[in-house]
């Protein structure tokens, strides 16, 4: 049986009593080493997704950092020009 059969693979083996392979009855221990297979491969990519997750979490932690200092430094810049012509209001755009 191929890693990941069709529906009509089904039709002929005589564990099944579906056409689906979501709901196959692992009937030989061929079958399962594919089970065993397909486990430890969607363990890998769930793995690499995970990894994957973080490292743009940990990116986006930096970007909000870096804009939220961004922000502070130029608040600091607007309060001294601020201080230094009181008489000339600062335009936000």
């Amino acid at each position: 049986m191929s890693a990941s059969p069709a529906a009509s693979d089904h039709v002929d083996c005589p564990g099944c009593r579906r056409a689906s392979p979501a709901k196959h009855i692992v009937t030989n221990r061929d079958d399962w080493g594919v089970v065993e297979q397909q486990v430890v491969e969607l363990a890998r990519l769930i793995q690499g997704e995970t990894l994957r997750l973080e490292r743009r979490r940990d990116e986006t932690d930096l970007s909000v950092t870096a804009l939220s200092e961004l922000g502070a430094t130029l608040q600091e810049v607007a309060s001294n020009v601020q201080a230094a012509h009181p008489d000339k209001p600062i335009y936000w755009l």
